[in-house]
């Protein structure tokens, strides 16, 4: 097999790169291996993590799930995402269908996005995170769930 010696150790850091080297080399026993870890090992708490590494490899739908999980929870970990996200994946969050917060939780997360990245931050990435229509979308698909 393709680790003899014990158990593989997978972590949330090393999981995407090893599905990429699993794919690569058609290693269909750790490309299972990975995957049924992944599904157990992401959620919202590691899902920022999920998300940077997945940009990197370009692995889409870890891409796709962790981008789900962070919108979905940003309500939770929003200011976590601000201060460790990548300015355009923090968009990418915010932008995001899956976006579930309120108001005052995203302008907080947004003014500590500005604090902690500062040279990242410029008028287009602004206002993509404060436009309108989605914020009001948002909090339309909200009120009417509640």
């Amino acid at each position: 097999m393709y680790y003899s010696d014990s158990a593989l150790p997978l972590s949330s850091e090393n999981a995407v790169a090893l599905r990429f080297l699993a794919q690569y080399f058609g290693v269909r026993e750790l490309f299972t291996c990975v995957n049924d870890f992944v599904q157990k090992d992401l959620t919202f708490d590691n899902s920022h993590v999920y998300l940077m590494e997945a940009e990197i490899y370009q692995d889409e739908r870890i891409l796709y799930h962790s981008t789900k999980i962070c919108a979905e929870n940003f309500q939770a970990i929003g200011g976590k995402l601000a201060a460790t996200l990548p300015a355009h994946l923090f968009q990418k969050v915010v932008c995001s269908p899956f976006l579930s917060c309120e108001s005052k939780a995203l302008s907080l997360c947004v003014a500590h996005l500005c604090e902690t990245q500062p040279d990242e931050v410029d008028s287009d990435l602004l206002l993509a995170l404060t436009d309108f229509r989605s914020v009001v979308l948002t909090s339309t698909i909200l009120s009417s769930i509640c």
